[in-house]
């Protein structure tokens, strides 16, 4: 850390920098000015250096967020860009965790409505207790492939042969429901 003095045309008596300090590089900092001279104790010092430590760990981690971020939407933007209709659910419970553009407009939900809902939501009525028996088998990994019926917003019934896929996805295990 640095003091800076002779400032005193701005009323500034004293510039004390705090490094903001991740993975021992310094990657921001923080100036703190002072209109009067005072000397700085080593109990002061301590306490600049935990603040540059604590603040670079925190912008650290924004960052690295940020990144993440960044990914999912560079990702989210290749899946929709698929022609294939793609909806990824949760093997256990059903959520829906993902869909792709085309789904959103075959269905006529938007993707806010369609993660509100679980995978069995999206069949028919009447056609409830069938889809659900094959949900089952594709759930254990019996069906790699089946023909499923699904129902749009508007009612419209659509029948279609899905491939089934297991994967790790935000560490659950999901069923990627693929149609061409």
């Amino acid at each position: 850390m640095k003091m800076s003095k002779g400032h005193k045309g701005m009323g500034i008596s004293m510039l004390v920098g705090v490094p903001f300090i991740s993975k021992q590089k310094v990657i921001g900092g923080l100036i703190l000015s002072l209109k009067e001279k005072r000397e700085i104790s080593k109990e002061d010092l301590s306490i600049f250096e935990a603040i540059g430590r604590e603040m670079g760990t925190a912008i650290a981690k924004m960052q690295a967020e940020q990144e993440v971020i960044n990914s999912e939407k560079n990702l989210q933007t290749i899946f929709d860009a698929m022609g294939d209709f793609l909806i990824v659910f949760d093997s256990e419970t059903g959520s829906i965790l993902n869909i792709n553009k085309k789904v959103r407009e075959k269905l006529g939900f938007s993707k806010r409505e369609l993660l509100k809902k679980k995978f069995q939501e999206l069949f028919p009525e009447d056609e409830l207790k069938t889809m659900e028996n094959v949900l089952q088998k594709i759930s254990k990994g019996k069906l790699k492939e089946a023909p499923l019926i699904l129902e749009s917003k508007a009612g419209e019934k659509f029948v279609d042969t899905y491939t089934f896929n297991r994967a790790k996805y935000t560490n659950r295990t999901v069923i990627i429901a693929r149609c061409k």
